[in-house]
């Protein structure tokens, strides 16, 4: 694997039915490590008219999915924005 997949630890993450469509556009957002916004993932939920606790509601199911991974991902102010990273978990053999 070269260049950007190489970076993104969910690129080849196992079944994608294992994520629903709107998980899967999560995770490619998120997949660069970069912080994102909750305006940047909004745009990946069906529903423009969608609440902005729905970003995070999704973020809490997709998290669970995540762990069994060694990933997660946190949520991160920024000033008076407040967004999500996903991040690699340490397991006790990194510590």
């Amino acid at each position: 694997m070269t260049g950007e997949k190489a970076n993104n630890p969910v690129a080849d993450m196992g079944d994608p039915h294992h994520f629903t469509p709107t998980e899967r556009k999560f995770l490619d957002m998120l997949g660069d490590g970069r912080w994102h916004s909750f305006a940047e993932l909004h745009t990946c939920l069906f529903d423009d008219l969608s609440k902005k606790y729905a970003v995070s509601n999704r973020m809490t199911s997709l998290r669970i999915k995540l762990r069994s991974q060694g990933l997660s991902i946190l949520h991160e102010r920024r000033g008076e924005d407040s967004g999500f990273r996903l991040v690699r978990l340490l397991s006790p053999a990194d510590e």
